[in-house]
């Protein structure tokens, strides 16, 4: 920077803090040798080995890999609950699917085809309605995410009337 633009520049910096050119020409260079210090301070921060460490960069460097084995512990704790309850959900799941095929009879031979194509256009209706309830930004458990009374028709099986198996 030129003198004549150095001068200006002081001028302008003493203008706006309200003092004089000698005031703030002595507290630019008090921020000046404060700013040099703590650079100073940061370059002569010791190594985990005792040694000193070669800058600023390795300051810097310490510092982001200890923050960053603190996040990965926490993140490694949170897919830990993760998996223990996908694994309880497996569970939960097993265990309904067992429940629901302990009541259910065996199908005749002559009703399993259009026992198939029902329960295939139901599961389709089922599956569709989760999509949907899946992308609500308010989430699946919110009330307005519930399905529509069609759609709870459709995943429905028929009614004991229409039901081949029932009378």
């Amino acid at each position: 920077m030129a003198g004549a633009e150095l001068y200006g520049r002081l001028l302008r910096e003493a203008a706006a803090r309200g003092l004089t050119l000698s005031e703030c020409v002595r507290r630019e260079l008090e921020e000046l040798y404060a700013f040099r210090d703590e650079l100073g301070d940061a370059l002569r921060i010791a190594g985990d080995d005792g040694t000193p460490a070669r800058g600023l960069f390795d300051a810097a460097l310490k510092g982001l890999e200890a923050r960053l084995a603190g996040n990965f512990g926490a993140q490694a704790e949170r897919l830990n609950r993760l998996g223990t309850d996908l694994a309880r959900l497996e569970a939960m799941i097993d265990r309904f699917y067992l429940g629901v095929m302990l009541h259910l009879e065996d199908v005749p031979e002559q009703l399993r085809s259009v026992r198939l194509k029902r329960a295939s256009e139901r599961h389709r209706a089922w599956l569709e309605v989760i999509e949907r309830m899946a992308g609500d930004p308010s989430g699946v458990r919110s009330a307005d995410s519930l399905p529509a009374t069609d759609d709870v028709e459709a995943a429905a099986p028929r009614s004991r009337r229409e039901h081949p198996r029932r009378r």
